[in-house]
Order: C-alpha cells, then sequence, then structure tokens
C-alpha cells in the first residue's frame, strides 16, 4: 500500500490519530499511547478524578497485535460500517509493517548486518 492507501487519508484527515499521553492531559481517549504501565495508571488515576468517578487499571497488554475481530468492531463504532475480516487482516497486517517493517525489508538487511558484525 502507498501514501495514497485509505489508512494514510485516514489519519491525515484527523479520522484517525494517535496521542502520546503528557501530564498535562485530563483526558483519556481511544489510542493513547503510555510509555509504561505507572504512566497508564496515572493517566487514569488523573481521568477518574476529573471526572468524579472511580476507574481502575485492571490489564495492560503487552501483546501488540489486536484480535481481527477487535478491529471488526472498532471500524463499526467509530465509522458506523461494517468490514470484511479480510479487510480487516490486511489492515492490520499493514500497521504491523507500518510500524516494524516487513519481513522482506529485514531479512534483505540481516546480510549487510551480518557482515558488519
Amino acid at each position: 500500500m502507498g501514501s495514497g492507501s485509505p489508512i494514510d487519508k485516514l489519519v491525515e484527515s484527523g479520522t484517525v490519530r494517535l496521542l502520546d499521553w503528557n501530564d498535562s492531559m485530563t483526558d483519556i481517549q481511544l489510542g493513547m499511547r503510555f510509555v509504561d504501565k505507572v504512566q497508564a495508571v496515572s493517566a487514569v488515576r488523573k481521568y477518574s478524578i476529573s471526572v468524579g468517578h472511580e476507574y481502575r487499571v485492571l490489564k495492560i497488554a503487552n501483546d501488540l497485535e489486536i484480535p481481527v475481530s477487535n478491529i471488526i468492531q472498532e471500524v463499526q463504532v467509530l465509522f458506523q460500517t461494517s468490514c470484511t475480516y479480510k479487510r480487516a487482516w490486511y489492515a492490520q497486517k499493514f500497521a504491523i509493517e507500518r510500524v516494524f517493517g516487513s519481513w522482506d525489508t529485514t531479512f534483505s538487511i540481516l546480510p549487510k548486518y551480518l557482515q558488519a558484525v
């Protein structure tokens, strides 16, 4: 997928964005990233105080892979439209490759790395 992909267009239009938490924030939004569990718990505590309701951090996911079924549900909630399993799977694959690079790219770098070592 190139720079004109649907995901790139959503990010550019501001429909989808990832925010890094900082201490000046009082609101928690879908897609926020935290440095560690301590920061996540602090953010939830701060948000709980601001809205006057108690929330707790029950689990911090260490696994970066989100189930495809969750992606389908998020598309339905955020965009009020359905999404096929295949399309959600490709979107997940694309997002992982954007963050970590593709297997082909990583494997092609390996001989240069071994030679340098």
